[in-house]
């Protein structure tokens, strides 16, 4: 079953934040093969207009992120890595719509994750 109303919270804008999450139900037979977050101002915004997007395969790619379980027992492991210059992108106290999507070894498409994420301002500016 896909969570629909998942919440990242408790970061704060201007640091490294790394997002790792279990996806439950992978299909039979089949394995993550790769995996998008995206993060939005509005649903209704096209891909190319999103504040981020995060592209992940079974090779672990520094800043991006990496599938940590692909999930041949039919619960895989995905982890996105936003850097600073991800997260500055960011308005402090606003909310984005974020999800996660992916690709099976079969070619099939799924969400199993969609939100919001809201970060907090930052004190210090150093870094």
């Amino acid at each position: 079953m896909p969570t629909l109303d998942a919440e990242i919270r408790g970061f704060v804008r201007g640091n490294d934040l790394s997002i790792r999450r279990d996806i439950l139900d992978v299909p039979d037979g089949q394995t993550i093969a790769q995996a998008w977050m995206t993060i939005k101002e509005e649903l209704e915004d096209v891909d190319a207009d999103a504040i981020l997007q995060k592209v992940i395969s079974l090779v672990n790619q520094v800043g991006m992120g990496h599938i940590e379980d692909s999930g041949v027992s039919g619960t895989g492991t995905v982890r996105f890595d936003l850097i600073r210059a991800n997260t500055l992108l960011l308005r402090a106290g606003r909310l984005y719509h974020f999800d996660v999507q992916l690709k099976t070894s079969a070619n099939f498409v799924y969400t199993p994750l969609k939100g919001t994420i809201m970060a907090v301002e930052r004190v210090t500016e150093a870094g």
